[in-house]
């Protein structure tokens, strides 16, 4: 309904084929499945909430879209295996270095939602290519925007939840989301800090 409603809302900004794209029909709740980490000690299982087919399932993929551009600015950002190999044989190392590696634990579940939010908006008020891939005002975009990420209850057999905390796994919008707000951790954190680091990389949580 509050997706109804908020594209109903923007019926004269959306071209008709689009609304109509984006309109639930016929939607059903997100639901909850487990995915095996087998290369950790037990076999445990990673709660996955998969959207497909949920009222919001359509909108991420449309809101993804217009996110993209805003991540992946940072000299950190690394996109893929082969682009991180070819940053190493530029690094010049030094006998005294050291060489660590750091992983964020469960970053998507441990998001703070409004402060990211407020991430998210001032970087498209900053963005001035956003009306070249979205016919929408940034007030639009962020309304979609918060009502997708707010949207966390799930099915469990025939149970209903509700995530709390952070974003659930399993959304698509949470890499993009995820990776704005690491970019913006980090830079504060790196400017801050006593002691710099010769070379410092980032691959979604896992950093060098």
């Amino acid at each position: 309904r509050k997706v109804q409603k908020l594209l109903s809302k923007y019926i004269t900004t959306l071209p008709t084929d689009l609304k109509h794209k984006l309109t639930s029909y016929h939607s059903k709740p997100p639901h909850l499945h487990g995915l095996p980490k087998i290369h950790k000690a037990g076999i445990p299982l990673r709660p996955i909430i998969s959207s497909i087919g949920s009222p919001c399932y359509v909108l991420d993929g449309f809101l993804h879209r217009i996110l993209s551009p805003s991540a992946g600015k940072s000299d950190s950002f690394v996109k893929n295996s082969a682009y991180f190999v070819q940053l190493l044989k530029t690094v010049n190392l030094h006998s005294q270095d050291i060489f660590v590696s750091f992983d964020v634990v469960s970053l998507f579940t441990n998001v703070p939602v409004d402060e990211v939010l407020q991430i998210i908006e001032n970087k498209l008020h900053d963005d001035v290519t956003l009306t070249e891939r979205s016919v929408l005002q940034v007030k639009a975009i962020m309304d979609l925007l918060e009502v997708c990420l707010r949207t966390t209850y799930f099915q469990l057999d025939d149970k209903f939840f509700q995530h709390k905390d952070g974003m659930a796994m399993g959304n698509s919008l949470l890499p993009i989301v995820s990776n704005i707000f690491t970019e913006y951790f980090e830079k504060l954190a790196l400017y801050s800090a006593q002691y710099k680091s010769s070379l410092w990389l980032r691959y979604v949580d896992d950093t060098l």
